[in-house]
Parts: C-alpha cells; sequence; structure tokens
C-alpha cells in the first residue's frame, strides 16, 4: 500500500525522517506520526489541502485523506526549508 507521506517525501524531498510513538491523554491511547524534510516546502497549505489538487497529475487525495483519517492533523512548511507534518489517531482506553 502506497502512503500518500511516503509518496510526497520520495518524489519532492529525496529524504527525511518519519517516526511513529505511542502515546497517551486522560483515557485514550493514540499514535503519532512526525513527518519532517528539508525538501522545498509547501508554499499555499491551504491549496494542497484541498480534495483534487495534485503537484504530479495523480488523484490529489494526499494530505486531505490523511486529515481526514487521522483526529488531529499539523503541518509547519516554509518554502525554500522544509515540512514538518504530526498526525494523531486516538481511541479510548479500556
Amino acid at each position: 500500500m502506497k502512503s500518500p507521506c511516503f509518496t510526497a517525501r520520495a518524489k519532492f524531498t529525496g529524504g527525511g525522517t518519519i517516526t511513529l510513538v505511542v502515546i497517551k491523554r486522560d483515557n485514550e491511547l493514540g499514535v503519532e506520526i512526525n513527518a519532517e524534510d528539508n525538501g522545498p516546502g509547501i508554499d499555499d497549505i491551504g491549496l494542497v489541502m484541498q480534495d483534487g489538487f495534485s503537484t504530479n497529475g495523480g488523484l490529489g487525495g494526499g494530505l486531505p485523506a490523511v486529515k481526514r483519517l487521522m483526529d488531529e492533523l499539523e503541518i509547519d512548511s516554509k518554502p525554500g526549508v522544509g515540512t514538518s507534518i504530526v498526525a494523531r489517531k486516538w481511541a479510548p482506553c479500556k
């Protein structure tokens, strides 16, 4: 299965790091995915969050799909510097 994060990272940045961490808050457990690179950055985060937007002729589901699947999504990007994405998914503890 191709992940939008992995696909974009490989195509546009030449590399980076992806870290998965188990996290906890109150009565919930979660997973946090941190993706960072030193690539070209994202000029317009609002644009790349639109369904159907694509820089490579694909379906344009990448980051919008991540946002729909996860409970929290944070994107910090500086053109010419790189991008940091943090996504979290929570589940109740039993």
